[in-house]
């Protein structure tokens, strides 16, 4: 305060506040993107299989973790359905996933995997979505080494590749550009043909990254997910997705896979749910008409941290 100076006496008296501890949602802690980290490359370092379901949203991501999952995935499909209502073909733009995958991160305390696509340009924008993703408390990043714009495996059947050079450069970008050591960098690559997965992945890996994620799409690849982890020596991040589940076995899949990823079923299994709900109000109007599962609304507030919003009313509003 300056000499001479004093403070006015308030014209209303000051509220006086609940006293404690710092509030948290219940039953859960803060956990520092650094510490998930942690945790995630030991829990890699492991050998057992981490099966991470897809998200897409606050709400999912605590379902998520209340389920008892290790670790949640961001994925660009999920998000491009999701947030536009449209097909995955990256019109979606790295500060909308960003701003999800900050929603995720505040409401859970588990590893937060990113898609990153193909960093949504050059080697300079790897850059920035590598920077921007750190800072809102990725544990993973992914870059890809498809063309831009870049188009889901589940859309097209042979996606366009860059150039080999510039693939390695943009994951060594990713290497180069985090802050934090312990973040995650995954390098995907969408070649069909064993040979060049190889060597793609094995240059990846010599630019720095910590996992391969290789898209196969045919019924040779067990055996070439197997030659791929031979070759590179680094743990595979494996999508599951129908044609998976198909024709390979849980115990198939956790033989090559250190990360198994869900990105797909969960959010088409709530796709369908709504449609039979809103199918069911138009038609029937009341949803205790239908046998469609619901979770009471009592519960539901507590997914959603009713118990915290209203611990933070007694804290620090003012009684009425």
């Amino acid at each position: 305060m300056r000499p001479g100076w004093a403070c006015r006496p308030h014209a209303h008296p000051l509220p006086t506040f609940t006293s404690g501890a710092r509030i948290v949602i219940p039953n859960q802690t803060y956990v520092s993107p650094t510490e998930r980290r942690r945790r995630f490359r030991a829990r890699l370092k492991t050998g057992r299989t981490i099966w991470v379901p897809g998200v897409y949203d606050g709400l999912s991501a605590r379902l998520a973790e209340q389920a008892g999952a290790e670790a949640i995935i961001l994925a660009g499909f999920a998000v491009s359905a999701s947030l536009l209502g449209e097909a995955d073909a990256e019109i979606y733009t790295m500060t909308e996933v960003r701003s999800i995958l900050r929603h995720m991160v505040n409401v859970t305390t588990v590893p937060v995997m990113a898609d990153g696509d193909n960093g949504f340009g050059n080697a300079l924008s790897v850059i920035r979505t590598v920077q921007e993703y750190e800072a809102a408390g990725a544990t993973s990043i992914t870059i890809e080494d498809q063309a831009a714009p870049k188009r889901c495996p589940m859309i097209i059947a042979r996606p366009a590749l860059v150039p080999f050079a510039e693939a390695v450069g943009k994951i060594k970008a990713a290497v180069d550009a985090r802050r934090d050591p312990e973040t995650v960098i995954v390098a995907r690559t969408d070649s069909l043909d064993l040979n060049e997965a190889i060597d793609r992945a094995c240059a990846y890996v010599e630019a720095g990254a910590d996992v391969i994620k290789p898209i196969w799409d045919d019924i040779d690849s067990l055996e070439k997910s197997r030659k791929l982890l031979q070759a590179c020596q680094r743990p595979l991040s494996i999508s599951i997705v129908e044609y998976i589940e198909e024709k390979f076995t849980i115990e198939q899949m956790e033989e090559v896979a250190a990360i198994a990823t869900v990105p797909v079923g969960p959010i088409t299994a709530v796709a369908k749910t709504l449609q039979q709900t809103f199918d069911t109000i138009l038609q029937k109007k009341y949803l205790s008409r239908s046998d469609i599962a619901r979770m009471p609304v009592k519960d539901f507030k507590k997914v959603i941290g009713f118990e915290q919003i209203e611990a933070y009313e007694r804290q620090y509003l003012p009684p009425e």
